[in-house]
């Protein structure tokens, strides 16, 4: 799906072992898990509510999370502070914030 050299992948490789895409939409999660995957994810886990997500990332501790902003059953930014404040080993992975709303 992209093009990447080698070293970049090389730099972003361990970060992403293990990707949670969080999205209350299952098309969007599913082209975000396409995308992590194409970018060498090993273990792409899918979520489409806070709590779910929260358990994920506990058993996981992934190095990257995608995460939808708004949603029925998913509040993209009180996720992230949550996550921030938590006592998890990844509460300091990045996170790339996601939106469908114009």
């Amino acid at each position: 799906m992209f093009a990447a050299d080698a070293r970049l992948l090389s730099r972003i490789e361990p970060v992403l072992r293990r990707v949670i895409v969080a999205d209350p939409n299952q098309a969007s999660a599913l082209l975000l898990a396409d995308i992590a995957k194409s970018l060498g994810a090993r273990d792409v886990a899918v979520a489409s509510d806070q709590e779910r997500v929260m358990a994920l990332a506990a058993e996981l501790e992934p190095g990257l999370f995608f995460m939808e902003r708004s949603g029925a059953r998913l509040d993209g930014e009180a996720l992230v502070r949550r996550l921030r404040r938590s006592d998890l080993a990844c509460r300091q992975a990045p996170i790339i914030m996601v939106t469908a709303e114009a």
